[in-house]
C-alpha cells in the first residue's frame, strides 16, 4: 500500500493479491481507479472512527463502552481492515479475543454476539 496527497488529501493505494483487491472493493473499503489499480477510501484512523460511531461506542461482544476495533477474522489468519470485518470493541474483549475465532470467543465466553441497529 502507499499514498499520494492529491487536492489537499491523502489517496491511499493498495498493491497486493487480486483476491484481498476484491474483497477491499466488494466490502466498500476500497474503489477501482483502474483495471489494475484500487484505492481505499478511507485512512485507517477514518475507517476506525466510522466503526466506533456506527457501533455506538457499544462493544459488539459484552455491550460495554467499546473504545477500540477488533477484527472479526483477525489480521493473521487473513482478514482485512474493512467495515464488514471489524466490530467496536471494549479493550479486555479485544485482548481476551486475541488473534481467535469470533465463534470460538463467544462459546468461551458463553454469550451470544451484541446486535446493533444503525
Amino acid at each position: 500500500m502507499r499514498h499520494k496527497k492529491r487536492n489537499g488529501k491523502y489517496r491511499y493505494e493498495y498493491w497486493g493479491s487480486l483476491q484481498h483487491a476484491r474483497q477491499l472493493v466488494n466490502e466498500g473499503a476500497a474503489g477501482i481507479v483502474h483495471e489494475k489499480l484500487i484505492h481505499r477510501l478511507y485512512t485507517s484512523g477514518e475507517l476506525r472512527q466510522m466503526i466506533r460511531e456506527r457501533d455506538q461506542f457499544t462493544c459488539g461482544y459484552c455491550g460495554g463502552h467499546g473504545d477500540t476495533i477488533d477484527h472479526i477474522v483477525p489480521k493473521s489468519k487473513g482478514g482485512l481492515l474493512t467495515p464488514v470485518n471489524c466490530v467496536c470493541s471494549c479493550r479486555q474483549c479485544n485482548k481476551q479475543k486475541d488473534d481467535t475465532d469470533v465463534f470460538d470467543f463467544l462459546l468461551r465466553k458463553n454469550k451470544a454476539p451484541i446486535v446493533i441497529n444503525s
